[in-house]
């Protein structure tokens, strides 16, 4: 399942910033999110990228945002 156009839901700030976070501007699915936060980990992460305290602080950011939008979707189509 997925939500087509985000912009229709009034989301909590704390879904929004992890939505941008794991730069996420159209459509909002669980394979959306999968596949946006491969994609960053392989950008940020510091043992493939040079060991850096910016990227080890995107690194956490990324993981904690990923967690929030994936237990949102579960959330919202586990009733379904």
């Amino acid at each position: 399942d997925k939500i087509k156009n985000k912009n229709e839901y009034n989301f909590s700030n704390e879904i929004k910033s992890s939505l941008k976070t794991l730069e996420i501007n159209d459509e909002i699915s669980e394979l959306k999110i999968k596949k946006s936060y491969k994609e960053l980990v392989k950008k940020y992460h510091p043992d493939l990228n040079g060991k850096s305290k910016n990227k080890e602080k995107k690194i956490r950011e990324i993981n904690k945002d990923y967690k929030i939008l994936t237990k949102f979707i579960n959330e919202k189509y586990a009733t379904k």
